[in-house]
């Protein structure tokens, strides 16, 4: 009586076998998707934020007197070449170049999502990360004269 039991039990078992198995298999792959797109994301976020950095850091960069376009665009791309940003295009006042007239300076930057994505290029496919920073010029035009009252 006791080995009848025992032989029912392992019957039992023997149809479950494949069940915990596919149980794994259907959670495991949602659970993977969960983890990547949490991956995915905070890279994008991370990513938003190193660029409003980089912007932030090239118009400071640029605000002083003698500093140029081109010195400005150089410091924001050493900034993003940090976290392997692709594809990125920096733009400074537009295009035009800064002069002593300039009051305000302007720095865009543009990072497609999909060049930076890792697992989901086609959920971010003609998506981009658009920063835009703008400073006032920090330039005195007179001269100080302490003796002056």
């Amino acid at each position: 009586m006791f080995n009848n039991f025992r032989n029912k039990k392992a019957l039992g078992r023997c149809k479950r076998r494949g069940a915990a198995t596919v149980e794994f298999a259907l959670v495991a792959s949602v659970l993977f998707m969960v983890i990547f797109g949490c991956v995915e994301f905070s890279r994008m976020i991370l990513l938003r934020n190193m660029a409003q950095d980089a912007a932030y850091d090239a118009a400071r960069y640029c605000m002083v007197e003698g500093a140029t376009s081109t010195e400005a665009i150089n410091r924001a791309n050493a900034v993003l070449r940090k976290l392997a940003a692709k594809g990125a295009v920096v733009t400074v006042n537009n295009g035009v170049p800064i002069t002593s007239a300039s009051t305000d300076i302007n720095v865009q930057i543009v990072i497609p999502m999909e060049r930076n994505s890792l697992f989901f290029k086609p959920v971010f496919r003609n998506r981009n990360i658009n920063v835009a920073i703008s400073l006032k010029k920090e330039r005195y035009l007179g001269v100080y004269n302490a003796t002056t009252n």
